[in-house]
């Protein structure tokens, strides 16, 4: 947002709003000195709060549960964003010129650590932004502005959409207005919201005949639903099991998943959740059909209010407030859950990167399609038998098998691992920040007990196992 000559600090904008098809207004605050901002969405089932504090962003959904992106990429990509609305450092951000045709001058934003760079085209005549591509992370994400105006001294754009394969947001300002004072906290994650009940810790039975956690849960007060406990996943039905519920369907956009395409996805909001003792009010689900024969899938929403202890050994998972009550012996790992899934440093055969821990993958590991091709590792493996993998969210997976000598997982090294080596073009497996995503093959020879809360992690493994040993052992 450009100034000219004395602008305000702080800057208020009311607009209206249509995201995921769904109408709706939002409020936003801008600290046009730091940085920092934060926008409240106002669109029913696509309602949402997202914000940057100055040193982190965060987002909560419809019910109002706050995820911190402590991710690097995360982190950073929040930060290159702050500084288009007046920060200026520490850090610094490269700038190289573009070619670009209609007299149009285009620019390329890096910042060191960020996994892709920020492309940004301004119009001739006046010099303001455009559009604004981020091309960080799997997805592209674009944004385009225009119909400025000088507000309070500064340009503000009061049109503007947003795009990915995934969604379309389009922006409408009605209202600017500059605000002397702010409360300190104004730009800081709101506390989560009070809609769990549990007393102590309740335990649910584990199938894992498809190689996945699978868990019983009813839905307002309905039948048993059988779902898989994805930690690498947020929350959806299928559109029989919403259907069969009487549950208000609304809103439309897509979702992606392990496979090269994306599907029609849409929302809604039950009135209570119940996983054995445990309850939860007003949660949100996606209604997506995900090629399965499942009722849907519960993850992140669920993680974020409850540790969760998966006790393979006994084929039992549990739930409670308390992470003291059910966590595993020894020392816990520090875990990143920025993109609600969690993440820990991991060594594959001498070569340092990011795992994902994935309750609902039924790969033991699926190395990602960048980390493969930076490395080589088609050749370094001599990986010739192709490898099908299951199917998920926008069809399959597709890469080559090869056996890895030695994982690192924290202290404990596994020995000779079942790999995939992902060839993919699209999807999931072509995050450029993640080396490795472990499944239930992998994980089930510990218990393991997560806690999005604290950001940590227990592994223990199982005694009736082989192949796992300390580190220094």
């Amino acid at each position: 947002m450009p100034a000219v000559g004395a602008a305000p600090r702080y800057l208020h904008i009311d607009n209206a709003i249509n995201t995921s098809g769904i109408a709706g207004t939002s409020a936003e605050l801008y600290d046009l000195t730091t940085g920092r901002f934060v926008a409240h969405v106002r669109a029913g089932a696509a309602s949402y709060t997202q914000g940057f504090d100055g040193v982190r962003g965060w987002g909560a959904d419809a019910s109002g549960m706050v995820l911190i992106d402590d991710t690097r990429d995360g982190t950073l990509d929040d930060v290159l964003f702050s500084h288009f609305l007046g920060r200026t450092g520490p850090e610094r951000v490269e700038v190289v010129p573009l070619p670009a045709g209609s007299g149009r001058r285009r620019l390329r934003l890096r910042l060191d650590g960020l996994s892709g760079p920020i492309d940004v085209t301004l119009n001739p005549a006046t010099g303001m932004i455009e559009t604004i591509d981020d091309y960080s992370g799997v997805t592209k994400g674009s944004l385009r502005l225009w119909d400025y105006r000088l507000v309070k001294n500064v340009w503000i754009p009061f049109e503007s959409d947003s795009r990915s394969i995934y969604s379309d947001e389009r922006e409408t300002a009605t209202a600017v207005y500059s605000v002397a004072h702010v409360p300190d906290d104004a730009f800081d994650p709101p506390e989560p919201p009070r809609d769990t009940s549990l007393d102590g810790v309740t335990s649910v039975p584990m199938d894992l005949s498809l190689g996945q956690v699978v868990i019983p849960i009813r839905i307002d007060g309905g039948p048993i639903l059988h779902v898989l406990f994805d930690s690498g996943s947020t929350n959806y039905l299928s559109p029989a099991t919403a259907r069969r519920l009487g549950l208000t369907i609304t809103g439309f956009g897509k979702a992606g998943g392990i496979g090269a395409e994306v599907v029609d996805q849409h929302l809604t909001r039950a009135r209570l959740v119940r996983i054995g003792r445990a309850e939860i009010r007003g949660l949100p689900f996606a209604v997506l059909d995900d090629g399965s024969k499942l009722d849907g899938t519960i993850g992140c929403e669920v993680f974020e209010r409850f540790a969760v202890r998966f006790d393979f050994r006994n084929r039992r998972v549990q739930l409670s407030r308390d992470p003291s009550a059910i966590r595993g012996r020894g020392r816990p790992f520090a875990i990143r859950t920025g993109r609600c899934q969690p993440e820990l440093d991991a060594e594959l055969d001498g070569l340092v990167g990011v795992a994902a821990i994935d309750t609902g993958s039924a790969a033991a590991a699926d190395i990602m399609a960048p980390f493969v091709a930076q490395h080589h590792l088609i050749d370094r493996y001599q990986a010739r038998v192709y490898l099908s993998g299951g199917e998920g969210i926008g069809g399959a997976a597709a890469g080559r098998f090869a056996r890895a000598h030695v994982l690192r997982i924290g202290p404990f090294l596994l020995r000779d691992v079942e790999i995939g080596l992902s060839l993919m073009k699209k999807g999931a497996f072509t995050d450029p920040t993640e080396m490795v995503n472990l499944g239930v093959p992998l994980l089930s020879r510990f218990d393991l007990t997560i806690d999005y809360r604290s950001h940590r992690l227990w592994l223990e493994p199982r005694a009736s196992l082989r192949g796992i040993r300390l580190e220094g052992d």
